[in-house]
């Protein structure tokens, strides 16, 4: 079985690339990737890179880094909410108390899930 992860086939080579982006170390092409043929039956996991991207949390902007499937979820949630981003960042970061406003964004993000896929 073989996982398919994100990497740029620059810094890894012999994978093959599918779903292009663009590298955050060389500024190469990246993507999704897959084992050569062949490892058949290798797990490879390879990390995703984080995303920043401006919020704005209340009266004030900020930077947040976060992997692009979670930025994805948070506009799903917004969509789902009708709401903005910065709204949902708002309430988040007003609910977080000592945690760290990305900790708390992909705690939020679990949590909705898993709050819609079991509802009490």
């Amino acid at each position: 079985m073989v996982l398919v992860g994100v990497g740029c086939i620059f810094c890894r080579p012999g994978f093959k690339l599918r779903d292009e982006k663009v590298c955050y170390k060389n500024q190469r092409k990246i993507g999704a990737v897959a084992a050569p043929a062949n490892q058949e039956g290798v797990i490879v996991v390879l990390e995703s890179p984080l995303v920043t991207r401006n919020v704005n949390v209340g009266d004030r902007r900020t930077s947040v880094r976060l992997e692009p499937d979670l930025w994805d979820a948070l506009r799903d949630i917004a969509a789902r909410e009708d709401r903005s981003m910065h709204e949902i960042c708002s309430d988040i970061e007003r609910a977080r108390g000592d945690t760290r406003l990305t900790s708390a964004m992909r705690i939020y993000i679990v949590n909705y899930f898993r709050s819609a896929a079991h509802p009490s």
